[in-house]
């Protein structure tokens, strides 16, 4: 049996700490999970006192430079405390509730990540914070001091990389132990237009969305490949939507280029993408090809099928990568079977369910997961969802990262989604 690693809660007793009680961060081996980081001290709502709108004047402020200083100042502190630093950061996830103010919060990244040591990244639009005025949300993944050097890619010919003063944003792609992550990737170079659009006069014989998806898994797929993987070693595919009616091409895109074996897939709607007209930003964890971790596809014939076309789950040690997990049975407010339950909170029990019977097959467990990430189509919800997964782990929680991405989710009907990752 294979030795299980142990899960450490990062503890920094001077920070502000979540009225829900998750940690801040938990290490797993040599990475670091952090919790969604906002500008917040959760008892007086936005700080410092900059980083609020002005109700008078919201266009003469620039509340996100403050914000983002006071988030990363938090990702720093959480950082070191683990035994890493920001400059070991290996991919950042940012989430905001409006995407004109990314400029302010990149230039602000600028400052404190500097080159080489700059994460892979994504940004997406969403709906809604938990916060009230927070205008983005920062979750991290880093690695250890003694876990040894990463190893970037800093370019790759044909693609475009983001400078802001000169100074470069982000890695395209970041290899950390046998994991390799990397950046979101919307379709085209980078240049208006080129979004592959389909033929003018056979607009009906091909879907857009199948098109942007092929495009931007072979592009991701040669950002592996410089960094010593391939689209054959993928583990986890992270895709945002701008329209969930765009599901089915996607999964079409899929099924192309992952003909036998794909990966898990969490497919979120978003409210909107970074790039004007796109319909899809994916990013992928991968594995390195000269690697010790194998990759192991895990099959639960009476486990919740997948959505579409990806698997389950897949083990790559030392993490459990869970597809998308929504409740597959519609469940109605005060439903009869449960009226102590809210809509969220029922669908979170199920979820919780079957999410158990992968992760035992798997070799870990639900008090194992390392991060839980929940999409509400409705944050007033939240709470009652949280403690739902609180009964249902029934000791320490995960890292925790929440928010409205959007007023739907993947499948039709249903208030929430849940992306997982379990230590294996």
């Amino acid at each position: 049996m294979r030795e299980k690693l142990p899960i450490e809660v990062v503890d920094v007793p001077e920070m502000a700490r979540s009225p829900l009680g998750h940690p801040q961060a938990v290490t797993v081996g040599d990475y670091v999970l952090l919790a969604g980081q906002m500008a917040t001290d959760y008892e007086t709502g936005v700080v410092p006192h900059l980083g609020q709108t002005l109700p008078d004047a919201p266009y003469w402020h620039v509340r996100m430079e403050h914000q983002a200083e006071h988030v990363i100042a938090s990702t720093r502190t959480l950082l070191e405390a683990a035994g890493s630093s920001l400059d070991r950061c290996v991919k950042v996830t940012s989430f905001h509730t409006d995407l004109r103010e990314l400029p302010s919060s990149m230039a602000v990244r600028t400052r404190h990540f500097r080159a080489p040591g700059v994460p892979a990244s994504t940004a997406v639009g969403i709906a809604d914070l938990p916060i009230v005025d927070a205008g983005f949300q920062f979750e991290t993944i880093g690695w250890r001091t003694a876990g040894g050097e990463l190893e970037r890619v800093d370019a790759m010919p044909g693609l475009p990389t983001l400078d802001v003063d000169s100074r470069r944003v982000f890695s395209p792609a970041v290899r950390a132990g046998d994991l390799i992550f990397t950046q979101g990737w919307v379709a085209g170079d980078g240049s208006q237009g080129d979004m592959r659009p389909i033929d003018p006069g056979l607009p009906n014989y091909d879907s857009a969305i199948r098109r942007e998806t092929v495009q931007v898994l072979r592009q991701l797929g040669a950002l592996l490949e410089a960094a010593g993987g391939s689209l054959e070693t993928v583990v986890k595919a992270d895709v945002y939507l701008a329209d969930g009616a765009d599901y089915p091409g996607l999964d079409e895109a899929f099924r192309e280029v992952f003909p036998d074996s794909p990966p898990a897939r969490s497919v979120t709607v978003v409210r909107e993408l970074v790039v004007r007209g796109a319909r899809t930003e994916i990013c992928l964890t991968g594995l390195a090809a000269d690697g010790r971790t194998k990759r192991q596809v895990i099959e639960v014939p009476d486990a919740a099928p997948p959505l579409g076309h990806e698997a389950q789950a897949i083990r790559a040690d030392p993490f459990v990568f869970l597809s998308t997990q929504i409740a597959r049975r519609r469940h109605e407010p005060r439903d009869a079977d449960q009226p102590h339950l809210s809509t969220g909170a029922a669908e979170a029990q199920e979820v919780a369910a079957n999410a158990a019977r992968l992760l035992e097959a798997a070799g870990s467990s639900l008090s194992r997961l390392v991060r839980l990430k929940a999409f509400h189509t409705d944050l007033g919800d939240l709470r009652a969802t949280y403690r739902a997964w609180e009964r249902a782990i029934g000791g320490q929680m995960p890292v925790f990262t929440a928010m409205s991405a959007a007023r739907t989710t993947a499948l039709h009907g249903r208030t929430c989604s849940f992306d997982l990752i379990a230590a294996a």
